[in-house]
């Protein structure tokens, strides 16, 4: 016998809030330990800290010239390197809002609660277009 997925507002909300918790704790444990290991110099670095610690002023455009950071999502085949470790976690900490709102996009469904799982998707599909990189602003 299956037990259907309880689906009050407070199991919605309380699922939304672990995966909140989670990720939150997860982004901030895998930040710090790549800023250590970029600190302590324990695995290869993208951008040397020395480099880094004499272009830190730079405007962007001249320290993305100089260091040859990747743009966009073009860091994801870097992640062996320790300072693109902490920005992994820097990016699973400002998505984790995402996948909160995933995690409970299907439950308003179960519920038959239409509205609410239209504003999701639609946010979801917003927070999608921002990622793309599609809509730019140049100064």
């Amino acid at each position: 016998m299956t037990h259907p997925i309880e689906t009050s507002q407070n199991t919605i909300n309380r699922r939304f809030a672990l995966v909140e918790k989670w990720g939150t704790r997860a982004g901030v444990i895998l930040a710090l330990v790549g800023f250590g290991l970029y600190i302590f110099s324990r695995t290869s670095q993208y951008v040397p800290i020395k480099l880094l610690a004499s272009h830190w002023g730079k405007p962007l455009p001249q320290f993305i010239t100089i260091t040859g950071h990747p743009l966009g999502w073009d860091w994801l085949p870097l992640i062996g390197h320790s300072d693109i470790i902490a920005l992994a976690g820097l990016v699973l900490l400002s998505s984790v809002i995402i996948l909160a709102y995933g995690s409970v996009a299907l439950l308003y469904l179960k519920k038959k609660d239409h509205l609410y799982f239209f504003l999701v998707t639609l946010q979801l599909a917003i927070f999608a277009l921002a990622a793309s990189n599609l809509l730019t602003v140049n100064h």
